[in-house]
């Protein structure tokens, strides 16, 4: 029974098995690699306009119609390769930008 046995692992492609099971495992990597780099991760005060594939919205009112562009604030997205483009805009709206510089208001006080 043991000879029976081992004669039947004896038999098995043992290179073709290993790199078959190589080769699936680097496809997975491959697809992963691919899927990180195009996985775009938007901060809290970004916002991540995506144009190219046609989307359905629909509006408050109801109606649904077909526009080029989605818009993600925060958070993360998949941005399909090749069909689509992003481009980050801060939306920096603190009140320190608003101010004068400190050299400007010295001059006026004086």
């Amino acid at each position: 029974m043991n000879h029976i046995i081992l004669s039947a692992i004896e038999e098995i492609p043992w290179f073709s098995l290993i790199g078959g099971v190589g080769a699936i495992v680097l496809v997975i990597f491959i697809f992963a690699g691919i899927w990180a780099s195009r996985y775009m991760k938007v901060g809290p005060n970004q916002v991540l306009v995506i144009s190219g594939r046609k989307r359905r919205m629909v509006d408050p009112d109801g109606t649904a119609r077909d526009v080029g562009f989605r818009i993600v604030k925060g958070g993360g997205v998949f941005v399909y390769p090749v069909l689509e483009r992003s481009t980050f805009s801060h939306s920096n709206c603190s009140p320190s930008m608003s101010r004068r510089p400190r050299s400007t208001q010295a001059r006026e006080s004086r």
